[in-house]
């Protein structure tokens, strides 16, 4: 644990009113953290938890990450605190999902409608609860309205807009934001001994998410992936309008295989962004600002091949087909239409 013991990097607001509910006896029965991926939702619940059933501080609301009970929540073994992921499951048409089901909440339901086998609380965290099924989110409503004394549940989710206004409208709201570049940078450097032009770097691509950050530093999956859909982007330039159709068919074919088709075009048109925005702001002369570092150098010779208003309206067209996807447009068609505007070279 860090030196405030909850070993939570940002999110100073969140933290100081959790352990304020935690000291004085007034712990919400639904909470929700909302924030995008990798921001730290699903650690900063875990270490709720701990501080929920820590048996070595009763008093403040800190806990020690040493007792059993913050241990073994560490671990995912403690019995009274219960993780609800999201499950494969079979659509109906060949193709698996990933959602939360009914069964999974009703094992929630029932186990907190139980005394606390060891600790004080019974604790459930649904991460990513906007992958309930529509049969799951309703149960889980059923729980909210008739809360259990010695319960409380954590939800998880990108933005309160995935989830029914009534589950939000029961829980206590708390926004999680990422850190300002530089403070992650530092973070980086100083708590995970990350190499000062690494920790730039990740620190940029993440956009401030450290859980982001911490993961691409130690799995190069992470980057590599990164840099696959950067040298598709750079190879669609080039290609014919028969081979940009055939490449926005394969993401449309990714996009309808479930949440994780949908997660992988969606990362993958955030990154594109990034690439525009970059090239928008070398040629804006704030060269400085670019998230992708180690690709400078092919980006200031490309800014110089593309004109500003191009580039601007293709970064807007990206942003546009990114909302067109969430409002469950044909993803094909979409993308069709992104891939068929991209600009064009000047020499």
């Amino acid at each position: 644990m860090s030196a405030d013991r909850w070993g939570i990097e940002g999110h100073e607001w969140v933290v100081a009113a959790l352990q304020k509910a935690i000291a004085s006896g007034r712990v919400p029965h639904a909470l929700l953290f909302v924030g995008p991926p990798g921001v730290g939702k699903r650690t900063l619940a875990r270490v709720f938890a701990q501080a929920l059933q820590c048996t070595a501080n009763d008093v403040d609301g800190r806990p020690c990450g040493e007792c059993r009970a913050c241990t073994q929540i560490a671990a995912g073994t403690y019995p009274d605190v219960r993780l609800i992921e999201t499950e494969r499951a079979n659509s109906g048409q060949g193709q698996s999902r990933r959602d939360i089901s009914i069964d999974q909440i009703r094992a929630l339901q029932h186990q907190t409608s139980l005394k606390p086998y060891e600790g004080r609380w019974v604790v459930g965290i649904i991460a990513d609860a906007q992958e309930m099924s529509d049969a799951a989110a309703n149960c889980l409503l059923k729980t909210l309205e008739e809360p259990q004394e010695h319960a409380v549940l954590v939800l998880t989710a990108p933005d309160v807009g995935l989830l029914l206004p009534t589950i939000v409208s029961r829980c206590q709201v708390f926004p999680l934001r990422p850190l300002p570049v530089d403070a992650a940078e530092a973070v980086l450097r100083n708590r995970f001994a990350i190499a000062q032009d690494r920790a730039r770097i990740l620190a940029r691509l993440s956009g401030g998410r450290i859980g982001w950050a911490v993961r691409a530093a130690g799995d190069e999956a992470v980057l590599a992936q990164r840099r696959e859909r950067l040298e598709t982007l750079l190879q669609l330039l080039q290609a014919s309008r028969v081979q940009r159709l055939n490449q926005a068919a394969v993401l449309g074919e990714n996009y309808s295989k479930g949440q994780d088709g949908r997660d992988t075009v969606h990362e993958t048109l955030d990154l594109w962004a990034t690439w525009w925005r970059d090239l928008l702001l070398i040629q804006e002369n704030c060269g400085e600002q670019i998230v992708n570092l180690d690709r400078a150098a092919e980006l200031n010779s490309m800014a110089d091949h593309y004109r500003p208003a191009d580039v601007a309206s293709f970064l807007d067209a990206i942003i546009a087909t990114r909302r067109y996807l969430e409002r469950n447009v044909n993803p094909r068609l979409a993308l069709e239409v992104l891939l068929l505007s991209l600009p064009q070279a000047v020499v």
